[in-house]
């Protein structure tokens, strides 16, 4: 059984090393790592060159978005299982081992492992990093040791009875060659960087393919918040990138057809968070942060966007988040 260990890499120069040596000290050793440089301007591409001999690399010649970034390492991974790392964060040593044991007894198509949160940020209290936190205390955000034997099933756990994006986010899980094959081959292609929930869409589409699941309570994966990311950034340029990537999920999900009910309403329901985000990213316009954060809750009931406006009124304006 082979694993290959999929890194969008952009930008990431202080966290790189650590994330590639996670993968090279994995206790269990039919891997392969498969890294995309996605047009680095700082010193990435250097330090993953030191691992050239340890690593499959991959260049963009310009920033594509990790959307185009691993499908490209999908396209060329070798292994039975795909796992999805981002470059600021790193797997615990044991993770293949642990999964190997478990698919050695059971070929799933997706096995869901809890998480870490680790701040990197230089105020352990900012703001950033409690709203951060609070992504993977909120109720509903793993449930471990569960076991899920249908299509539907799975949609109905993560799309209609999930209310939070970490339960939806696709590095924290390992697929199947096949559902990948099926799922993101045929993924729609894009002209332009898809920088934002395109993580989440990447899960639909995979989540429409899987027949077996299961949840286990280990926590294999260590998410860094990383203040310098792009999802991070506010300013005007990064906000009409993150819309512009919204609306090309939102695009491309009208092109779904669903085979069942519940996929109809996973469908729908996912078409309505892809809408809620997009009003909420105009919320630091002037004048319009409560009103894109109320007008999103039409469209998705999100207890973080609730918490946004509770610190806004009772910091009298003077927080934005």
């Amino acid at each position: 059984m082979k694993f290959s260990i999929i890194i969008p890499a952009f930008n990431v120069q202080d966290f790189i090393h650590r994330c590639i040596s996670s993968c090279l000290a994995q206790s269990y050793t039919d891997i392969e790592i498969i890294v995309i440089n996605d047009g680095s301007t700082d010193n990435t591409l250097a330090i993953l060159q030191n691992f050239k001999k340890q690593i499959t690399l991959f260049s963009n010649p310009t920033n594509r978005g990790p959307y185009f970034s691993r499908i490209l390492g999908c396209k060329y991974a070798q292994g039975d299982y795909v796992i999805f790392l981002d470059g600021d964060d790193f797997l615990s040593h044991e993770t293949c081992t642990l999964l190997a044991n478990i698919l050695s007894k059971k070929p799933y198509d997706i096995i869901h492992y809890g998480v870490s949160y680790l701040n990197n940020s230089t105020s352990l209290l900012s703001l950033s990093s409690l709203l951060h936190c609070s992504r993977f205390i909120l109720p509903n955000n793993h449930t471990a040791n569960l076991e899920l034997s249908s299509r539907d099933l799975i949609l109905q756990y993560f799309f209609l009875s999930s209310y939070h994006f970490p339960k939806m986010t696709l590095w924290d899980k390992c697929y199947s060659k096949k559902i990948i094959r099926r799922a993101l081959y045929n993924a729609p292609s894009a002209n332009h960087q898809v920088i934002f929930a395109e993580d989440v869409f990447l899960f639909f589409l995979l989540a429409q393919e899987a027949q077996t699941y299961k949840s286990i309570p280990n926590r294999l994966y260590h998410y860094c918040l990383n203040t310098n990311s792009t999802t991070q950034n506010k300013n005007k340029s990064t906000t009409q990138k993150k819309i512009q990537s919204l609306r090309f999920i939102k695009e491309a999900l009208t092109h779904i057809r669903a085979q069942s009910n519940t996929q109809a309403q996973a469908l729908s329901r996912f078409q309505n968070i892809i809408q809620s985000q997009i009003i909420l990213e105009n919320r630091f316009k002037s004048k319009k942060y409560l009103t894109s954060c109320f007008d999103s809750l039409k469209y998705w009931n999100r207890l973080l966007t609730y918490i946004r406006i509770f610190i806004y009124i009772f910091s009298f304006g003077k927080i934005k988040i």
